[in-house]
């Protein structure tokens, strides 16, 4: 489709179910912290707990053992708290902001720019301003403040998916990361 040598790509496309679905999984699988996760610190903090109260009990108070149980405790209720469901709307707040809109998008030398049909700003970030780069087969996301994200579907853009992963891994002297989410 384009040349090896662009500097500049732009993406027309609609924001579909389909997505927006991709987004979300890409999204969950990327937030989320597995059970085996949360299981190995769980035993972890609760070993450590115990072993650390009993060494306490034995040999008595001193600083190092209740610095370590303190260590331990935390690493606990982390396996805990990471077990909860956090209210995190990001999600919905595409949804509602970009389903069924039409976006256009100029990724150039200077960095990435977003305009949505219907909404009078635009949203433009320099490539130092991504500190993430994640890919599933058939997006691109560009990851910048706050849980915010340039959603670009590949087949939306201008150019092959190896010319502007290529292009922008350059720019920001990041790599896209991979996800391969399962086929629904």
């Amino acid at each position: 489709m384009g040349s090896a040598n662009k500097e500049q790509y732009k993406g027309i496309f609609v924001y579909t179910d389909e997505v927006l679905n991709d987004f979300e999984a890409m999204y969950r699988h990327k937030t989320g912290v597995s059970p085996i996760t949360r299981l190995v610190l769980g035993l972890l903090g609760g070993a450590g707990v115990l072993v650390f109260a009993v060494l306490m009990l034995l040999k008595g108070f001193s600083v190092g053992l209740l610095v370590l149980l303190i260590v331990s405790a935390l690493v606990l209720l982390l396996a805990l708290a990471l077990g909860r469901k956090r209210a995190d709307t990001s999600v919905e707040r595409y949804r509602k902001h970009y389903l069924n809109k039409k976006a256009h998008v100029l990724v150039d030398a200077n960095g990435v720019e977003l305009k949505i049909n219907g909404q009078k700003s635009f949203a433009r970030s320099r490539y130092k301003d991504i500190y993430s780069l994640l890919e599933t087969d058939s997006a691109f996301y560009l990851e910048v403040k706050g849980r915010a994200f340039y959603i670009l579907p590949k087949d939306g853009m201008d150019c092959e998916a190896d010319e502007l992963r290529s292009f922008v891994q350059k720019r920001c002297g990041k790599r896209f990361v991979k996800y391969d989410l399962p086929q629904v």
